[in-house]
């Protein structure tokens, strides 16, 4: 993944709101709403306590805490649709889906380099009000190589002023941001930009989808996709800065998204197969080739640090942020949903974590924290094994009867597996 460190401050058509304050002050709304969510979704699991349902989900509840409770984003993990197989019998629910036998963890134990992308990788995020100014993007034709959906650029809607966007590099990168709520006022809609230039005025496609339903392709709602191989709309299972923060932050209460080497060196260097499972409904265009996704690992492959290592927490010489991962990942832990076209060191495999933007002046994360994130997941992912998937997609609606539904059936692993979604 290319990486800039260019600044790319918007230039916008209304120049009275011009001040970066705009961005930071919404980004730090953002980080005490999250914290101030985190902290009593804590205290009510502590205390046993069900949240009732939400009657309605206001746009700015959707926006720091997207889509309902049957997305893959907000499922914990579960004991298993066999029974207590995370716990009993760990042979049976780890290992790689499709397979049987003894439970290994693939080519994900190849795995040399583990990163955080930005900030040209990574995805944007925008809240928009009804007062930001309209403006129109057109579709740009020398982009990336591969087949195009159906058209849906030119389209004018309004945009923030005084924020930070992403850098335009020439080739165009894989830049994806997304604008919620559409022009302000419609809940139900936000619109996601593909290779998006804000200053070029140009982006490769557009998806519209909204935030209070799922974040998969499994139901024809009338939305469209999302931009990754699996189709999974963003900002889905993203770890987010707000998430972090703070030194000290409160509990991530939702799954996390990675990439993962199918390309760009040799074949014994891939992480990604050619298959899928639930949550993925789809995957790189070009896969099937023989020299490609050489790996093992099918994308949607949800990996997790079992249930027989969570005593290991405090013996890594993990920081605040260091143990709050780990709890993420013992409870929710990553998908594989996307392809990347390189491996890590030392002739090893890669992976990527999906994060959006900071509230700095390439949107990219600060060096300390995000080395500090990086160091912590590079132990963490070598914790983690991959739980066998035998949810089929004609029963990924399954609900327990705490009326929950868990990644891998079944009920909770503990007081941590909760589900945060609006209509839990």
């Amino acid at each position: 993944m290319n990486r800039s460190d260019d600044e790319a401050l918007a230039h916008g058509d209304e120049p009275e709101r011009s001040s970066t304050e705009v961005g930071l002050g919404l980004t730090r709304r953002r980080l005490l709403a999250q914290s101030a969510q985190a902290t009593a979704v804590a205290a009510a699991a502590a205390a046993g306590i069900v949240r009732p349902a939400q009657a309605a989900p206001s746009p700015e509840g959707l926006f720091l805490n997207p889509f309902n409770k049957l997305s893959a984003h907000h499922r914990p993990v579960g004991l298993g649709m066999l029974g207590r197989d995370a716990i009993d019998n760990p042979d049976a629910y780890y290992g790689i889906p499709g397979t049987t036998g003894p439970a290994t963890r693939g080519r994900m134990s190849i795995v040399t380099s583990v990163r955080l992308q930005g900030p040209v990788g990574l995805k944007w995020n925008y809240w928009v009000s009804p007062t930001d100014p309209y403006r129109t993007i057109e579709r740009a034709f020398n982009s990336l190589p591969g087949p195009k959906p159906p058209a849906t650029l030119p389209f004018t809607c309004r945009m923030p002023q005084g924020v930070v966007y992403p850098p335009e590099p020439n080739p165009p990168q894989d830049c994806n941001v997304f604008f919620y709520p559409r022009n302000g006022d419609q809940i139900d809609l936000g619109d996601l930009f593909n290779q998006f230039k804000y200053n070029g005025r140009t982006a490769q496609h557009r998806y519209s989808y909204g935030l209070g339903k799922l974040d998969t392709m499994e139901v024809a709602d009338g939305w469209g996709r999302g931009t990754s191989a699996s189709k999974i709309r963003w900002p889905s299972c993203c770890l987010r800065y707000s998430d972090l923060a703070p030194a000290n932050p409160g509990p991530i209460n939702h799954c996390l998204n990675v990439l993962a080497t199918r390309k760009g060196v040799e074949g014994s260097r891939h992480v990604l197969g050619k298959t899928r499972v639930w949550p993925s409904y789809g995957v790189d265009t070009s896969s099937s080739n023989a020299n490609e996704n050489m790996g093992d690992i099918p994308y949607g492959t949800r990996f997790v640090i079992r249930w027989q290592d969570r005593g290991l927490r405090d013996s890594l010489g993990l920081t605040a942020r260091g143990k709050v991962l780990f709890d993420c990942l013992l409870h929710y832990g990553f998908y594989v949903l996307d392809g990347a076209n390189q491996g890590g060191e030392n002739g090893g495999g890669y992976v990527g974590f999906r994060t959006d933007e900071a509230p700095t002046a390439t949107g990219d994360w600060p060096w300390t924290m995000k080395e500090e994130v990086r160091i912590a997941l590079g132990k963490l992912v070598k914790l983690c094994w991959p739980v066998r998937n035998v949810r089929t997609y004609s029963f990924d609606n399954e609900i327990h009867s705490d009326g929950l539904p868990y990644a891998s059936g079944g009920g909770p692993l503990g007081p941590g597996s909760i589900n945060t979604a609006w209509d839990a």
